[in-house]
Formats: structure tokens, sequence, C-alpha cells
């Protein structure tokens, strides 16, 4: 019998029992449920989109994540891992290219696994940048930990953006918008509202702060990010005190993130605030004061240059 015959069957064969060991999961939010029966395998993960969510339950074994957002560029991942009841170890696999045989020139890759952070609980924003166009591949292993008491789960909160050399400049997230910027998050934005820094709490281990916002119009949300809390001379939430403001019926409410390199602080004045979910967050953008914002809106409609219709 030919042997590369032979060759191309046992492949076959070794390729079939590969597959039928492995959990496939390629949409946009995943959920993997395992039986501590099984003997422990590797779960392959390849989402289909830039942004969403892999819950792993009951995990045991590891989970390889390929994170490729199908554009024909260099992208930057940033991933939050929640880890609950278990410790999860999260590697970077690294691939390398060397010479096997410097005589024939015979190329060999390499493939290695890179530590990059462990996390019980609930980790901060880790992000890495992808390599001459090339997916990002995390390997995510667990460990039962002496304490745990429930169900273990892993929750791998993902966002893929296109990468821009604007982002090696630590403080560009901080920059206010310009006008364009601010017509495009006005019309894109998941979130919009117009209102008042409530409270302001800064989280610096984690370089974010939390800013409680005080609604006086919705203008869009996609989840419910601001919702009715009743008004008392001094509300309470989530442990912290915000101002109760002018009026005594209930308050429209929400609370959005900023990095806390950016120093925000409560003061005066009426905002538009804009912004997208972002790993499970709702995320700042955009926060002209509002009658700033009322003018370029005036403006543009004018010379019509505005991105949306509006009300």
């Amino acid at each position: 019998m030919d042997i590369s015959r032979i060759l191309y069957t046992l492949m076959c064969i070794l390729g079939s029992t590969w597959t039928q060991a492995l959990t496939v999961c390629d949409q946009c939010d995943c959920t993997l449920s395992e039986n501590t029966d099984d003997e422990k395998g590797n779960a392959i993960v390849k989402p289909s989109c830039s942004e969403g969510r892999i819950t792993w339950m009951n995990p045991h074994g590891a989970m390889r994540l390929e994170l490729n957002p199908g554009i024909f560029t260099d992208f930057r991942a940033c991933v939050i891992v929640k880890s609950d009841n278990t410790k999860t170890k999260v590697s970077k696999e690294v691939q390398s290219t060397k010479y096997k045989n410097h005589r024939t020139k015979y190329l060999e890759n390499e493939v290695k696994l890179e530590p990059w952070f462990t996390v019980i609980d609930r980790s901060r924003e880790y992000c890495v940048q992808s390599t001459d166009k090339q997916p990002v591949l995390l390997y995510v292993e667990t460990e039962t930990t002496t304490n745990s008491t429930g169900l273990p789960r892993v929750t791998v909160l993902y966002d893929i953006e296109k990468y821009s050399p604007l982002q090696e400049d630590l403080m560009e997230e901080c920059r206010p918008c310009d006008e364009e910027e601010l017509i495009n998050a006005f019309c894109t934005s998941h979130f919009v509202v117009v209102g008042r820094i409530a409270d302001v709490l800064n989280y610096p281990d984690e370089d974010r702060t939390r800013i409680g916002v005080e609604v006086d119009q919705l203008i869009r949300q996609s989840t419910e990010q601001f919702t009715r809390i009743k008004r008392t001379p001094a509300t309470q939430v989530d442990n912290h005190i915000i101002h109760p403001g002018y009026r005594s019926d209930s308050l429209l409410y929400g609370q959005i993130f900023a990095p806390e390199k950016c120093g925000i602080q409560r003061g005066e004045g009426t905002l538009l605030f804009t912004g997208r979910v972002r790993l499970g967050e709702p995320k700042l953008r955009c926060a002209p004061f509002y009658e700033d914002w009322r003018k370029i809106l005036e403006t543009a409609t004018r010379d019509g240059t505005m991105e949306c219709s509006f009300d």
C-alpha cells in the first residue's frame, strides 16, 4: 500500500478523535458546561464577534480561547475574568518560527504558553495587541481552592478593537472629544443621557472611577444602565452616599465608569454623557457641558453635517 495513503488515513483517524474530544463554540456569547465525571480535556472557543461573554460552568481541564475579529489589520483584545469558587490562570499562547535544520533551512513553528495573570474573584482589565494580524490565543486553566464552597464558574468578558497608534498615548482616552467625535458619539453610543454628576468613587488598584449620574433626560440606552430609585435626604447606592438633589420624588440614576487616571471630580453643571457598554460595564466616551453640545448640535443641523436624527 502507498505509504502516503497510510499516513493520510492515520491523520484522518487521529483528527476525528481529537475533534470529538473538544467542545467547540463559535458564537458571540457562549456557555460551556462540563460533567465532573468526564475526563479532563480542552475546550476550544472561537467567538465570531468583536465583543461578548464566555461562561464556563463547572470548569475542569483547560479552555483555549481564540480571539479573531475577522479584520485584516492589527487589533487590541481586552478581557476581564470573573472566577467564582475556583482559581483561574490565564496564559498567552505564543507562536514562534525557528530553523529546525540550518542546512536545509527547514522552518518549524514552536508554541509555548506565557503566563499572563491569575485571578480569584474578579480581575482588572487586561489587554494584548495582536502580532502580524494573527489571532490572540489565550489558554485558561482552573484550580480548585481550599475554600471553594459552591459551584465553580469562570466568566470571560472580551472586547476587540482595531489597533490605533493613539492607544500608545496613556492619556488619549482622557482627552476631550472634538466636535466630530461628539456628533458620532451622540449618534452611535449605547447610552446618551443629560444629567449631573451625583457622586464619584475611585478604585486606584483597578485604574477606574465610578461616576454616579443623576439623569434629567434619557435619550437612549441599550440596556438598563439608568433606573428609577427612591430619592431620600441621603440616598445610598452600593454603600456610597449620593447627593439628593432638589426634588423629593424618585430619580433616574445610573453609574458609568472611566479611567481613574483621568481625575474626574464632582462639580456643578449639566452634562451630556455618552458611552458604550464594554466588558460588561457602561464606559464613558464623551461628556461635554450640555450648553456647549446644544451649540454644536445647532451648527451641525444648520450645516447638514448631523449624522442622525433626534427629537
